[in-house]
C-alpha cells in the first residue's frame, strides 16, 4: 500500500515499497515475452503486534528523535504521530489469513490480476491515491495545515 503513498516519518520504509513497484513493473514488461507473471500483493493494514510494540517504546523513540536535534515542528508532528489513540487493531485491518489467500489466488488463479490487494484500506486507499491530489493527500496525512 505504501508503494503508492508516502507516510510521514516512514520515508525509508515508503521508499522501499515504491522501489518494489518499480521492479515489479518493470520484471512485468520484461518477463511478458516469456509468458511469465510477474504479480504484486499488496497487503494494508494486518493485525500484528507492530502498534502494542510501538506503543511500548514511544517515551524513549520519542527522546532519542528529540536528542537528534530534530526540528521542534517535526518532532510535535512525530509526538503526535506516535502517541495518538488508534483504533483497536484487532478491530481493523486484515488478518494474516486473509493475506495468505490472496497470495494463493495470485499463485494458482488460471488468469492472475497484475495486483491482488489485500483487505478493506489497501482496496481504497490504492484507488484513492491515483485520484486525488498529492496537497490533499499531504492535508489528510496531517502535513499541511
Amino acid at each position: 500500500m505504501v508503494g503508492d503513498l508516502t507516510i510521514a516519518f516512514n520515508v525509508p520504509y515508503c521508499s522501499s515499497k515504491h522501489a518494489l513497484e518499480s521492479m515489479i513493473s518493470g520484471l512485468r514488461m520484461e518477463l511478458a515475452h516469456w509468458g511469465i507473471p510477474v504479480i504484486s500483493v499488496q497487503p494494508g493494514k494486518v493485525i500484528t503486534q507492530f502498534h502494542s510494540t510501538m506503543a511500548k517504546t514511544k517515551d524513549s523513540n520519542i527522546a532519542e528523535t528529540k536528542e537528534s536535534g530534530v526540528d521542534p515542528l517535526l518532532l510535535d508532528h512525530y509526538k503526535y504521530l506516535i502517541t495518538k489513540p488508534r483504533h483497536n487493531p484487532l478491530s481493523s485491518g486484515a488478518l494474516s489469513e486473509a493475506v495468505a489467500l490472496k497470495i494463493h489466488s495470485a499463485l494458482y488463479d488460471s488468469r492472475p490480476l497484475i495486483r491482488y490487494f489485500a483487505g478493506f484500506d489497501a482496496t481504497l486507499l490504492c484507488t484513492l491515491v491515483h485520484l486525488i491530489p498529492d496537497f490533499v493527500q499531504d492535508k489528510f496525512l496531517g502535513m499541511r495545515k
